[in-house]
């Protein structure tokens, strides 16, 4: 692996260095009489350097396509949903926040470009067969949830590693900050907790783990559950 770019490795604002990509064509529609539809493109700003840009657009893309599917959109409605999908990317834990067994708090992208975690309007789960074609915010939000069942449950399939079914891996310690697998959560909702006490089978290997969240104690598989980096 060749040097890192001068403008990774030092000290700036955000966006100082950005580069710029594309996603499209997306399918929008105008709001008037005669209606007609027209493609529009997403210029996607980000401030690291080639591949890791190009790797952040095709994970949105992927889903974001597979979710629209044949909906056509206004151009404010696109906007909308673009914007809650740069959310729900930057809201993804990074690292523990200190190395304090107590602390729960993580690192995300939004503390760089906010200076703290990014929230959103708590909204009730919209079930497919509940959406309206007439009832528009109605149908964002379906959209919007959606991205984030899928994007979130690749992210946390994505720190688990597939290598860890053919390589051995440390096992899970009481102490580690871990990202849960959470069913029907919110978008932007993270479950974070400490493992208070890691169970081994008879091969000598964790295969369950206690949890203390803000939920209270849970006990999960440990499969159901993501190892955050700490902090070096």
């Amino acid at each position: 692996m060749g040097n890192l770019p001068t403008e990774r490795v030092s000290m700036a604002r955000p966006f100082t260095t950005a580069g710029v990509d594309f996603c499209g064509p997306i399918m929008t529609t105008y709001k008037q009489r005669g209606m007609r539809t027209t493609k529009s493109y997403i210029a996607v700003f980000v401030c690291f350097v080639g591949g890791l840009w190009e790797a952040a657009v095709k994970s949105a893309k992927y889903h974001l396509v597979r979710i629209l599917g044949e909906a056509f959109l206004t151009f404010e409605e696109l906007c909308t949903v673009v914007a809650e999908v740069e959310a729900t990317l930057n809201s993804r834990p990074l690292t523990a926040m200190s190395s304090d067994p107590s602390d729960e708090a993580v690192i995300t992208p939004g503390h760089f470009l906010t200076g703290g975690p990014l929230v959103g309007i708590l909204e009730p789960i919209i079930e497919s067969e509940h959406i309206s074609n007439l009832n528009r915010w109605v149908r964002l939000t379906a959209i919007k949830q959606h991205f984030w069942k899928r994007w979130s449950s690749e992210y946390l399939y994505e720190l688990q590693r597939k290598t860890k079914w053919t390589a051995n891996k440390e096992n899970v310690v009481e102490g580690d900050l871990v990202l849960v697998s959470e069913d029907n959560a919110p978008p932007k909702s993270w479950l974070i907790g400490r493992v208070t006490r890691a169970i081994k089978a008879a091969d000598g290997y964790v295969r369950v783990v206690d949890i203390e969240t803000k939920n209270g104690c849970i006990r999960r598989a440990i499969q159901k559950v993501a190892s955050i980096p700490k902090p070096e």
